[in-house]
């Protein structure tokens, strides 16, 4: 037993040893979103002169196809509503989403947020319970402009023909959602990411369950209760798409030959979709 002490002293100071090698300590990470809140940047380093021309170009390649597939679903009337699709019809976002081929599925989860607040401060928690950050809540003023208008959609989906429900007939049909762009430029490497969040369109007409719209806009008087809402959450890898030759650098970008194209394709899959009636 005597022979044997050293060696668990050994042990145990090589596994400290390596304990402190492998230490995780994340780095300060800054943030800024775009004007809409759907684009948001990172970076480890707040010197802007630094950012590499790799970050940059990815930047705008994320840009741009946030752009053409804006541009795609407004450009197509939904067979059920004769109107065009809006960006926060989740079954039209997850048709683009599938047949672009630049987004590779990473992750899928099912949340559950839990707030006694209401208005301002409810869709800032909120935005970042979904998007798994901290950030400064001074920033995000779109955030109750945003869930507003998919509090909306989510309104229209329900009101449609007259009906409270839709027939399942296929993916997404009574769900509405919202996609953001992850550019993160991590000790100088340039990453993209694509965030889609989403959630059952019949809350906002639950009688046991209040409205979401309702909460965003604070309409609900100033009763303090705790609430429950569900939301799905999709994480993809994004692949930079080269359909658009430098990325749209000029601004006549909207009218070359590439970028119509690429909104072409990915209108064309919205057109395939069959009737939700």
């Amino acid at each position: 037993m005597a022979q044997n002490s050293p060696q668990s002293n050994n042990t145990d100071e090589t596994s400290a040893e390596t304990r402190q090698e492998v230490n995780y300590v994340p780095l300060t990470k800054y943030y800024v979103f775009n004007e809409t809140g759907n684009i948001l940047l990172s970076t480890t380093s707040q010197d802007e002169n630094v950012l590499s021309d790799s970050f940059r170009d990815i930047c705008a390649e994320a840009g741009v196809f946030f752009a053409a597939m804006t541009k795609s679903i407004h450009s197509v009337i939904n067979p059920d509503t004769k109107q065009p699709y809006s960006i926060y019809n989740y079954r039209a976002l997850k048709s683009v989403i599938d047949n672009s081929g630049v987004f590779i599925g990473v992750n899928q989860q099912r949340m559950t947020f839990k707030s006694e607040e209401v208005g301002e401060n409810f869709s800032k928690d909120l935005i970042q319970f979904l998007l798994g950050r901290q950030l400064g809540a001074t920033r995000l003023n779109f955030a109750q402009s945003m869930f507003g208008a998919m509090g909306e959609e989510a309104k229209c989906l329900c009101k449609r023909e007259g009906k409270h429900t839709h027939d399942d007939d296929g993916v997404g049909t009574d769900e509405v959602g919202n996609i953001f762009f992850i550019c993160e430029s991590l000790l100088g490497m340039p990453l993209v990411s694509a965030i889609v969040v989403h959630y059952k369109a019949t809350v906002e007409i639950d009688d046991d369950h209040d409205s979401l719209l309702d909460i965003v806009k604070d309409a609900l008087g100033a009763e303090k209760k705790e609430r429950t809402w569900e939301f799905y959450k999709d994480t993809f890898m994004f692949v930079a798409p080269k359909l658009i030759k430098n990325y749209a650098a000029d601004l006549n970008a909207t009218s070359t030959p590439d970028f119509r194209s690429l909104v072409q394709s990915l209108s064309v899959s919205l057109m395939e979709m069959k009737s939700a009636t």
